[in-house]
């Protein structure tokens, strides 16, 4: 088997959500919204085979439940590559009772996204019916939950201005019910300025080296911050992932990274390359540090 660079490769199924998340910047995303080709997706999966990756996380800039294909897709990736972790996140509103199994069968590691613990909150955060995604996950673990093999689950809170009075009390309510939960300061998404960015303080994120993302259309790009596709390395449509992980696009981006040269690159205006240890507010893992994707800590279990 061979060895590849990338342990984790992210295919964006969709780009479709219903949400209009006040952290998320959906009101500048440009993209046609679509779901991937089945085709393109068994062609991707099918050359994975052939490399030592670790996880394939299922998830874009889109809510995973909102895929038609969603069963068929899972199923192919844990049957073509059965030792590897399938991850996906979501914010449950789509849920439903027809998902549970299929869960349970093929899916290991499960995000909720879940901004508020109360119903005001929660739809000022998300835009969302609160009453409607909390039965949705409350009903989710109840299912599970005398099953011995089941996806790890884990909890996130995203803190703004909004939501800050009620992180205590999501912490008490989530943290028994999830196996992991975790409060972060928000992203800037290169259009939304929540984090400052220290142009004399940067260093690499390092995804250029652990991860590739793949649109739901088969561009390609180094990394998930890149929604709009101003660093696009290939086209799965056109090029093999082999030789886009090859290609002269990426390795030019990877030799900056190896020298914190992010001139021309919009990394440069990215907060990922200045993250602080106080990004992480709260975890009930108190081995996630900053920098580790949410799978890392599992992937092994």
């Amino acid at each position: 088997m061979k060895e590849i660079l990338n342990s984790m490769v992210n295919i964006e199924t969709t780009n479709r959500c219903p949400a209009k998340c006040v952290v998320c910047p959906r009101d500048t995303f440009k993209p046609q919204l679509q779901s991937m080709d089945f085709d393109l997706f068994t062609n991707i999966i099918d050359e994975l085979v052939q490399y030592n990756t670790k996880v394939v996380n299922l998830c874009g800039f889109g809510e995973i439940f909102t895929d038609n294909l969603l069963e068929d897709r899972l199923e192919y990736t844990k049957r073509r590559l059965p030792n590897c972790k399938i991850y996906i996140s979501t914010n449950a509103y789509f849920l439903y009772g027809n998902y549970y199994e299929m869960l349970l069968d093929y899916v290991d590691i499960i995000k909720f996204s879940i901004f508020g613990v109360t119903p005001e909150t929660y739809q000022k955060m998300h835009k969302l019916t609160y009453d409607k995604t909390f039965h949705n996950i409350i009903q989710y673990l109840n299912f599970v939950k005398d099953y011995d093999k089941k996806p790890y689950t884990s909890g996130l809170f995203i803190e703004t201005d909004i939501n800050r009075h009620e992180r205590e009390d999501w912490i008490k309510f989530w943290e028994e019910k999830l196996d992991e939960i975790s409060v972060w300061k928000p992203h800037s998404w290169l259009d939304l300025k929540y984090r400052t960015i220290d142009k004399n303080n940067q260093i690499s994120c390092n995804r250029p080296f652990s991860t590739v993302y793949v649109h739901a259309n088969g561009d390609v790009s180094p990394c998930c911050w890149d929604i709009n596709k101003k660093l696009l390395v290939g086209d799965l449509n056109k090029n093999t992932l082999t030789e886009i992980m090859e290609s002269k696009a990426l390795k030019q981006i990877q030799k900056k990274h190896r020298r914190n040269d992010f001139t021309g690159l919009l990394c440069g205006d990215c907060d990922q390359t200045c993250q602080s240890e106080d990004n992480l507010i709260y975890s009930s893992n108190k081995e996630r540090t900053i920098g580790t994707y949410a799978y890392e800590k599992t992937v092994e279990a």
